[in-house]
């Protein structure tokens, strides 16, 4: 099933903005985690900090005489322990230790025995040893408001991702929305240019039925400049229509190739025996060489000499004086190269880069040189991959072109 290129980007834009969210949800937990373990480490040296400042206290001392003669684990050493954690003191001494560290929230302290067990340690807490003699009290806080404070410290940079990424979706919503009214004026506008080529086929094929009759009853008419003119420029209006249409059917998908062995050589042949009319017509002189003896390919008869009529076409639109083509036919590894080499105006390379795009034609400062629909090369193009090849072109202005096809060789 083939995608277009609007609906792969708007995939792919998808994708990117649910990566982006999810990158920076996973951001934001990480920051948050951050700022926590900041804050944690602020706590603990802030505890510290004061425990380390009772120790010159009044009563800091007199908790530590007091645990010191009855021992730690009594009940008047809890009970002066307790004594110490509502002091004046002591909350003065956190209050100095927490305006230190910047930390401003209500707090909830204590004093509990440590346990055993590492993980049963509080994360706010501190050793009671700087003014105890054991390492058996800890002195902990509560923080009611962190949610809040730490909410508050990641405002900004949360409240400014909310915006980036609802100004960056909106932009996305606008520019898809975008994308999706151009492919539908694109299809409307293509279906509008197949229609028109279908319309435009009748009439023509009306014209070229009725001017072979009329120069079959009226043998003279042949002979008639005007004759002749409508006869070339009908012929010509029905190659370019032809072109809409098989471009129309290859890219829709209903229009297969019918593979079959061709002879490169025969084909070209057949092809310049076609484009008789417009060769004798341009005074056009064509050389067809080959290195090998049988150029067989696996291809599509049909479009190949198509491909090759348009490419002929091309040289003789953009020729300079009498129009020279040399076609030759070579081989280089597992491909066939078939190079059409004229001596026309030339390609500059900002045209080389958009020479193959549907509907663009090169401009050369004079609209009458400005030929076609822009199709022929495209369809070149096309029909070459769908071989399986590939098709470039080398060209300076006022050199000449070439174009250079390579086809897989059939593989005997």
């Amino acid at each position: 099933m083939k995608i277009d290129k609007i609906t792969l980007i708007i995939g792919a834009s998808c994708l990117a903005l649910i990566a982006l969210v999810l990158f920076q949800a996973r951001w934001m937990q990480h920051s948050r985690a951050l700022l926590e373990e900041q804050f944690n480490n602020k706590v603990a040296m802030a505890l510290c900090s004061a425990v380390e400042s009772l120790k010159e206290d009044p009563s800091g001392q007199e908790a530590k005489r007091s645990c010191a003669l009855v021992g730690n684990q009594t009940t008047n050493c809890c009970q002066e322990l307790e004594a110490l954690a509502g002091s004046q003191s002591m909350q003065k001494a956190l209050d100095n230790a927490f305006d230190f560290y910047k930390l401003p929230l209500n707090y909830q302290a204590g004093i509990q025995p440590r346990s055993s067990r590492l993980e049963e340690i509080p994360p706010n807490s501190c050793s009671l040893q700087p003014l105890l003699e054991s390492n058996q009290h800890l002195l902990s806080v509560d923080f009611p408001e962190k949610e809040e404070y730490v909410l508050e410290k990641m405002s900004f940079m949360l409240g400014s991702s909310v915006l980036i990424l609802i100004f960056i979706s909106l932009v996305f919503l606008l520019a898809n929305y975008t994308l999706v009214r151009q492919k539908q004026a694109k299809q409307r506008n293509t279906e509008f240019f197949n229609h028109m080529a279908h319309e435009f086929r009748t009439p023509l094929t009306n014209i070229a039925l009725a001017s072979r009759l009329l120069n079959k009853e009226q043998p003279a008419l042949g002979e008639s400049r005007f004759f002749q003119v409508i006869q070339r420029e009908n012929q010509q209006m029905m190659q370019q229509v032809e072109r809409v249409l098989h471009l129309a059917e290859l890219e829709d998908g209903a229009s297969a190739l019918r593979l079959e062995e061709a002879d490169l050589e025969k084909l070209l042949q057949q092809s310049i025996k076609d484009m008789g009319v417009r060769i004798q017509a341009s005074n056009a002189r064509i050389l067809l060489t080959s290195e090998i003896s049988s150029p067989l390919i696996l291809g599509d008869t049909f479009h190949l000499a198509n491909a090759f009529r348009n490419l002929i076409d091309n040289a003789l639109k953009y020729s300079r004086g009498t129009p020279e083509i040399r076609i030759a036919i070579s081989k280089s590894q597992e491909n066939i190269l078939v190079n059409f080499q004229d001596n026309g105006v030339g390609i500059s390379p900002e045209g080389k880069s958009f020479i193959f795009k549907k509907f663009r034609r090169l401009s050369y400062g004079n609209p009458g040189m400005e030929k076609g629909f822009g199709l022929g090369l495209s369809y070149v193009k096309r029909i070459v991959e769908m071989h399986k090849g590939m098709v470039r072109v080398i060209s300076e202005i006022g050199k000449g072109s070439q174009f250079e096809l390579a086809l897989p060789a059939l593989k005997k």
